[in-house]
């Protein structure tokens, strides 16, 4: 229910770029400087924390914190930070994610808009995605980059109103024709370079996502020899939807069927490389490995790969590049996905009982974990309730069943609770949300199991429906703990 696919998102993004704008732009302080100053005031902010991000890259979708600043008692806030090439940066404000796109060495006035918070039901949203406003200035300067996408924004917004509300059923061509050469036809040769991708690129998605051209197209005309613009959101939103699951899709064709043998078989970058080079369209070195970057990623949280074998040929990417983004990008997947491989040790977390006492994972070291990611208000959870309460009754202290449940009425999950009386500890979700994306979780019940280091032994665990007590036993034999009573597996 919360989430919402790639495509989309990046829909929603494209029909909405003209909907608030408050624009925000200033002069450029000095030429050789690479320090930028973002300041204003914002009546009703006083003592709040604001925080400047910027991407730091977009396939692992990982952000870096550029400056922080506390408003002041008169509604001020200063943020100096240093920039080497022109980027988006943004800050969450409530339900706002407020952005600019500023150059090395510029300054921007900027006003925020009026002061709002999330909703409870937006704070309990792991997926919650917040409403996009780019700013305006206040020292308007039609020539910065800033002031040129908001414009370009507006004017793309009502072009694409223009073509059809649902894109999908928009199917006179010589209307999207003339609609993709009008976007064309905004970019200057006055405009910087980052402006003018910017314009093609999103020209370029409104063409894919209405089939005007084809993927075979967009990638000759807009991928094939052109540089990669790593820091360009319009490029990378276009790059992301075109070469999503290329090694599944790809795959499943003749030629394709060799991507699943350099991988799984060979386990070889190299022979992927090769696989990879007979698609004319990414000979490029640095555009194959970029599409590469991006399914290893994606593939990761399918069963179409090993997972082993995945991880291998991203750590040959990471020790072979010569493209620093794409060493970041590498290490960044690196990160992630080693945080839930079994030898691990994840995330840990700082969880409420229904008692408000708190719990983090350290406080089960030296015992066997087992840990449910649940809700009171699934089935499926509370089928398997009875069978943790047995699990929990077999294998005794050693065996310690964390459950942590995603329900939004804390009330309500203690008096779940109190009538339940399970021998087992219950974790609300409510003063971390973003737990469950940090475990990456689907679908209730998930369950994980780790073991007296805090390390990840299955991930995921099978239920207690899967054997999953097979799975215990052994590991408990294995340590010659106490097993259960009458009992062999």
């Amino acid at each position: 229910m919360w989430r919402r696919s790639k495509a989309s998102c990046v829909l929603r993004l494209v029909l909405t770029w003209g909907m608030v704008c408050l624009l925000l732009t200033g002069g450029v302080v000095s030429a050789r400087s690479t320090t930028c100053r973002l300041y204003g005031q914002a009546e009703g902010y006083e003592g709040v924390v604001l925080t400047l991000e910027t991407p730091q890259d977009f396939i692992s979708d990982t952000r870096r914190t550029l400056a922080t600043d506390t408003v002041d008692a008169q509604g001020k806030f200063d943020l100096r930070f240093p920039l080497m090439e022109t980027v988006r940066v943004s800050m969450e404000i409530g339900p706002y994610l407020c952005y600019v796109y500023m150059s090395p060495g510029e300054t921007m006035r900027v006003g925020l808009p009026p002061r709002r918070e999330k909703t409870k039901a937006d704070e309990l949203n792991p997926y919650f995605e917040p409403l996009e406003l780019q700013l305006r200035g206040l020292d308007p300067d039609s020539t910065s980059v800033n002031s040129r996408i908001g414009n370009f924004n507006m004017r793309f917004d009502s072009v694409v109103s223009a073509v059809s509300e649902d894109l999908k059923e928009a199917k006179k061509s010589g209307e999207l024709e003339f609609s993709y050469e009008d976007i064309l036809k905004m970019r200057r040769r006055d405009y910087q370079p980052f402006v003018n991708d910017y314009i093609k690129y999103r020209a370029g998605l409104m063409a894919f996502i209405t089939k005007l051209w084809g993927s075979q197209r967009i990638s000759d005309s807009l991928f094939a020899e052109a540089p990669i613009r790593h820091y360009n959101p319009a490029y990378m939103d276009l790059f992301k939807l075109l070469y999503d699951k290329y090694f599944s899709l790809h795959g499943r064709t003749r030629e394709g069927r060799k991507i699943y043998w350099a991988i799984s078989e060979r386990r070889s970058y190299s022979a992927l490389c090769e696989v990879l080079d007979q698609n004319g369209n990414l000979r490029q070195p640095a555009l194959r490995e970029l599409v590469v970057l991006q399914n290893l990623y994606g593939e990761f949280f399918s069963d179409s790969f090993s997972r082993s074998a995945l991880q291998g040929i991203l750590d040959t990417v990471y020790n072979r590049t010569r493209i620093p983004e794409h060493s970041e990008i590498a290490n960044a997947i690196r990160e992630k996905i080693t945080r839930l491989l079994p030898g691990f040790i994840p995330n840990s977390f700082e969880l409420r009982d229904t008692k408000g006492d708190t719990w983090t994972l350290k406080n089960f070291r030296d015992r066997m974990v087992l840990l449910c990611f649940c809700s009171t208000s699934s089935y499926a959870c509370l089928e398997d309730f009875p069978l943790l309460k047995r699990l929990a009754e077999d294998f005794g202290e050693d065996l310690a069943i964390i459950l942590v449940a995603a329900d939004k009425n804390y009330e309500a999950l203690q008096e779940f609770v109190r009538k339940s009386d399970y021998p087992f500890t219950i974790l609300s979700f409510d003063l971390q949300p973003t737990v469950l994306k940090d475990w990456d979780i689907r679908a209730y019940p998930t369950y994980f199991l780790l073991d007296e280091r805090g390390k990840l032994i299955l991930s995921p665990a099978p239920s207690p429906r899967e054997q999953l007590s097979r799975y215990i036993y052994k590991e408990f034999e294995r340590r010659e703990w106490p097993l259960p009573k009458g009992k062999r597996m």
